[in-house]
């Protein structure tokens, strides 16, 4: 599964229902994606702090996914993100070192919240290349 920005959101949720339902899942691949929606409310909208508990009815919270999901996940970050704060996605990747089977972070300079595939160049697909690769031989716990 591929997620970018929001996506990678639904990426987590889609890998999290995954594993409570024993459906095979590869791994996950999520580029430039963010903590929760309601930590990007604090960072582009903060006047709306104070009323995120009556605007936000998903608050799609990666971070409790992340550290307990076990499938294979991929974060592909720009450093030049001008969106999601590349702090966001290391946290993340943080917390799936305690559950990921193959945690791995690939970092791209240059690269914006929408174009870090293009900045990426080679470099960025093979990257995906070698973690679908090791994703796949590893065996399931």
């Amino acid at each position: 599964i591929f997620g970018r920005s929001l996506g990678g959101a639904v990426a987590f949720r889609v890998a999290d229902y995954a594993e409570r339902n024993n459906k095979p899942l590869a791994g996950i691949i999520v580029e430039n994606t963010f903590e929760s929606i309601g930590h990007m409310v604090d960072l582009l909208f903060p006047f709306l702090s104070p009323f995120k508990g009556v605007l936000l009815r998903n608050k799609w919270d990666s971070t409790v996914l992340a550290k307990r999901l076990s499938v294979p996940i991929l974060y592909i970050s720009g450093d030049s993100d001008e969106i999601v704060p590349r702090c966001q996605m290391e946290d993340l990747y943080g917390r799936s070192k305690g559950s990921s089977r193959l945690p791995r972070f690939h970092s791209v300079k240059g690269g914006t919240h929408n174009e870090t595939w293009l900045q990426g160049g080679k470099g960025y697909w093979l990257a995906i290349k070698k973690f679908m690769l090791d994703a796949s031989s590893i065996k399931k716990i």
